[in-house]
């Protein structure tokens, strides 16, 4: 099953999960992508994700994440078509950019929430290591 099949399958897919992006088990059971936790990626963008727990509740689960951004570095323009994704900032700067919106910035114990559907980026605005978890 390939993941437009497993999406269009999803019976949460139009759900929002406000705080760490919802995950339904249909997912969490149906995905090749199954890991321990942590687990962590270089996604070659000067990011580094550290998935640290998949955590079971009524709306089907919440992946946290940690995440260690070098200045400059960020993912590209994307979108989440499931879930939210927030953003809580540890350590550093972060500008956010909505596609059709001005950016934001952000700093320590400040969160930023990108929701389901909107095309969004995120960056290490600061010259200092950007950490943040959500």
């Amino acid at each position: 099953m390939d993941n437009d099949e497993l999406v269009s399958k999803c019976p949460v897919r139009r759900k929002r999960w406000s705080r760490i992006g919802l995950i339904d088990n249909y997912f969490k059971e149906n995905s090749a992508m199954k890991y321990t936790y942590p687990h962590t990626i270089d996604n070659g963008g000067g990011e580094q994700l550290t998935f640290l727990q998949y955590i079971e509740n009524e709306e089907g689960g919440m992946l946290e994440i940690e995440n260690r951004v070098h200045p400059g570095g960020g993912p590209p323009m994307h979108v989440h078509h499931l879930q939210d994704e927030s953003l809580t900032v540890i350590q550093g700067k972060i500008g956010a950019l909505v596609a059709g919106q001005q950016p934001t910035f952000h700093g320590p114990g400040e969160t930023v929430t990108f929701r389901k559907g909107e095309v969004h980026r995120f960056w290490n605005a600061g010259e200092d290591m950007l950490i943040c978890r959500g």
